[in-house]
């Protein structure tokens, strides 16, 4: 009868279980998504059939014994203390008993969840921390199984059982769920077992003993939940950092990865690969091009690298592998005859991009990584004209970088002469054959020290930081409004105004052409647009459209 008292609320419940979680029954305890099913059905469903059949069989004499245990009423405070007994059994117990049978049934199981258990400790957590709260916990049990006395202090009775709690909490948000799981169950059978010691017999003991079993039920409630909780935030965490070192793209680690690798190296060479041309075949076939081109490279680089080096990805087109010191010429050179052995298929389609490599060694910790990225990408420009790996140390990077500081600069002053109206406007007569005169607007800038820069000295700059469109509109408002101010005084003045390649390749420009002309009050024909060839054109379609719908408003155009 016993037997079977135990027995079929394991088969109610084990049945319902399956049923109502069809997968992943089997996952370890201090899962946070199977816990309300795991509470219903193996702890509070579990508790309250063991329960009925204990007062059925008490009530019907069938199970004499259960008259201690329980009592016959159902609402007694017996049977309350019962069943939050069978709850934190269920609770605290399952796990316990699950843990043992995979012992026995693999003992190397134990080296396997300890192994998992370290990984759930948080990685901060140092081992003065442990010590002090080891030493805490066996103080407060120290405390709680001193037999009572006259000399007893407070500090013997059930109030040390609520300093339990923060302790197991502060465990439990730091060790994680199989840590502090294994540790709780054995702290809380001793407890209960010695309750007499902190819990002496008095006229209201029965209340006294089901208000501290229901702080055993809330107290392990609380302390597993949490350990969860807490375990589960630290894989997430681990989970978003480790997506945080790779691009979601690509799927490559990405230069964050690449800074944390060198960080963890003393020396290191980095090797920089451009490939200019995927701008231009991603541009016709699609970014998926770029993006399958630089994942079949790494994989293809990928048997000569060692197990601590990775291929980089940047955003556009360049690549950036981070490799060991030790002999790093001879696998440079292996590296780079790889790479003309590479053939990347698309459509059916071979594609061989030329790829420039540039190299350097470095010692870490590196505090300028992106500048130094920008150096090996002028020098990787070099190699393509080579046809070599190129050395950044032997190539004089530093010449280079004051180029590159002075186009910053010149980026600079253009931009600070756009906000404060520091450019000068100019103009030339044009006597045409057939006598169609006008006037050239010509553009200077004003520099630092008053002095007139010439655009041949800031355009360049200007296209290569994306700053011409800005500037074509500068030109084209003032010299529209300077024809409405002197409207009366030059009258039917016709004037030509240089626009980039960039303008004319923006689908917004003649919108706004055709807002200033209206804000101006000026005609159509009193302007005209001449085209500079410096630059090629970077959407040609759209230029042609342009310039089609300037001729069509009347507005003349023209190249130079």
């Amino acid at each position: 009868m016993v037997v079977f008292h135990f027995l079929i609320p394991a088969v109610l419940c084990w049945g319902g279980y399956r049923i109502f979680v069809p997968r992943r029954q089997h996952i370890y305890h201090g899962n946070v998504s199977l816990m309300p099913y795991r509470l219903f059905w193996q702890m509070l469903l579990p508790s309250f059939i063991f329960l009925v059949l204990s007062q059925v069989a008490e009530y019907l004499g069938m199970h004499p014994r259960m008259t201690e245990l329980a009592g016959v009423d159902p609402l007694s405070l017996r049977s309350l203390i019962t069943f939050q007994a069978l709850m934190v059994g269920g609770l605290t117990g399952v796990p316990l008993c699950y843990f043992l049978i995979r012992i026995l049934r693999n003992p190397f199981y134990l080296r396997s969840f300890i192994s998992q258990a370290k990984l759930q400790v948080d990685p901060k957590i140092k081992c003065g921390e442990f010590v002090l709260w080891s030493i805490t916990l066996l103080m407060l049990l120290g405390l709680l199984l001193i037999p009572l006395n006259g000399q007893s202090t407070i500090f013997s009775t059930n109030y040390t059982l609520s300093l339990l709690m923060p302790v197991m909490l502060w465990g439990a948000m730091r060790f994680g769920y199989r840590c502090i799981a294994m540790i709780w169950t054995p702290v809380l059978i001793i407890i209960i077992h010695f309750h007499y010691r902190y819990l002496p017999f008095s006229p209201g003991y029965d209340n006294q003993l089901a208000i501290t079993s229901s702080s055993y039920l809330v107290f392990s409630f609380i302390i597993t939940y949490m350990a969860m909780l807490a375990t589960q935030q630290r894989l997430i965490h681990a989970r978003v950092r480790r997506m945080a070192f790779l691009d979601p793209v690509v799927h490559m680690p990405n230069l964050r990865a690449l800074s944390r690798s060198l960080d963890s190296s003393m020396w290191s060479v980095l090797c920089f690969l451009r490939i200019p041309e995927l701008e231009l075949l991603g541009r016709h076939y699609g970014v998926m091009l770029r993006i399958q081109y630089k994942q079949k490279l790494a994989e293809h680089l990928g048997d000569l690298l060692q197990p601590n080096e990775a291929v980089h990805h940047l955003s556009g087109h360049e690549l950036v592998l981070r490799l060991n010191s030790g002999d790093h010429k001879a696998r440079i050179a292996a590296l780079d005859e790889r790479i003309r052995q590479f053939r990347f298929i698309w459509d059916g389609i071979p594609l061989q991009p030329a790829v420039g490599m540039s190299y350097c060694s470095v010692r870490s910790p590196v505090k300028h990584l992106y500048l130094l990225l920008g150096e090996l990408n002028n020098i990787a420009d070099l190699s393509l004209t080579s046809g070599q790996p190129e050395n950044m140390q032997r190539r004089g990077a530093v010449h280079i970088q004051h180029g590159l500081r002075d186009k910053v600069a010149m980026m600079n002053q253009i931009q600070q002469a756009l906000e404060q109206n520091r450019f000068c406007l100019m103009a030339q007569p044009i006597v045409g054959i057939r006598g169609d005169n006008y006037y050239e607007v010509l553009l200077r800038m004003a520099g630092d020290d008053g002095k007139l820069i010439y655009p041949d000295d800031f355009l360049p700059v200007a296209h290569e930081f994306g700053l011409s469109s800005r500037i074509d509109l500068w030109v084209l408002e003032n010299t529209l409004a300077f024809m409405n101010l002197h409207r009366k005084v030059l009258p039917g003045l016709r004037l030509a105004v240089n626009l980039s390649p960039a303008s004319v390749s923006r689908s917004q420009f003649p919108g706004e052409v055709e807002r200033l002309l209206a804000q101006y009050h000026v005609e159509p024909w009193q302007l005209l647009f001449e085209l500079t060839e410096n630059h090629s054109l970077s959407n040609p379609e759209q230029a042609r459209q342009t310039l089609a719908h300037f001729a069509g408003a009347g507005v003349s155009g023209g190249n130079r």
